[in-house]
């Protein structure tokens, strides 16, 4: 009666373990979700809105495979200029990477905070999407410190920038087209921003940006075609009352207190060759 007891208890175990695997990664995927032959393009549309100041853009970007190596491929932005989807930005700021089930990068993450300009995250081979990780599962994380100057006041950065896998599905609708078998990861970054003046003659340290996430990117990737739709969202906080100390002390730093920007691209066409 006893064995008959753990045999069941230990089924029952085995199940509820398989449908927990299940739950974390429902669609299983294989194929190729960045088709990297030169030549290969895609076409975007842009929407950005932002406050402080407040403003609408609508926006295109056209990425294509610029080169092709052994080790990786480089994009080109607009043949040069630059892209304007914050996704897109990141993955034609270095050299991505493929292998069966992965994307890779090693590259910057700019990140667009009005009132501090070239403000950028390096990271070296994160993972932008793993077709077999599990839902939330963390890829790639980065943390730091770093100084920068902002009109004379020495700043110091601290930041974790992660990666994580947002779970397969089976489709996802852009601009009204169905697409089959999905991939996707959110990259979320936290930061603190705090700089230290010479008070009375004291050094004193003043937080600027509390430690907080400040940004997150999700991105959808599609089997055969590459990255689908991205939608970014950047709202920041800055401390008021150290700003206006600041403002007091002669030093204007012309940020906003507060800022939300929102960034979404849709993939309007493309052309590819496996």
């Amino acid at each position: 009666m006893k064995k008959l007891k753990f045999t069941t208890i230990l089924t029952l175990a085995i199940t509820l373990m398989l449908s927990c695997s299940k739950d974390n990664n429902e669609t299983t995927i294989t194929g190729d979700y960045f088709p990297s032959v030169l030549n290969n393009y895609w076409n975007y549309s842009i929407v950005q809105k932002t406050t402080n100041p407040s403003s609408t853009s609508n926006l295109q970007d056209f990425i294509s495979v610029k080169s092709v190596t052994s080790s990786g491929f480089n994009l080109d932005a607009n043949s040069g200029n630059g892209a304007k989807g914050v996704m897109n930005v990141v993955l034609t700021s270095g050299t991505p990477a493929k292998t069966a089930s992965t994307l890779t990068l090693t590259g910057k993450l700019k990140v667009p905070i009005n009132g501090i300009d070239d403000l950028y995250i390096n990271f070296n081979n994160a993972i932008l999407y793993d077709l077999n990780a599990d839902k939330n599962e963390l890829l790639s994380t980065f943390n730091g410190t770093f100084t920068q100057d902002l009109q004379g006041l020495p700043l110091t950065i601290n930041y974790e920038l992660r990666f994580n896998k947002i779970q397969n599905s089976k489709s996802l609708t852009v601009n009204n087209k169905s697409y089959n078998n999905i991939t996707g990861t959110t990259i979320s970054l936290n930061l603190a921003i705090s700089t230290t003046i010479k008070v009375n003659g004291a050094n004193t340290t003043l937080s600027i940006l509390d430690a907080q996430d400040i940004l997150a990117i999700k991105s959808y990737y599609g089997e055969n075609v590459g990255l689908l739709q991205s939608d970014s969202n950047l709202k920041v906080e800055f401390s008021a009352a150290t700003l206006s100390t600041l403002k007091t002390l002669g030093i204007d730093t012309g940020i906003p207190a507060s800022q939300l920007t929102t960034n979404t691209q849709n993939l309007t066409s493309f052309n590819v060759t496996q």
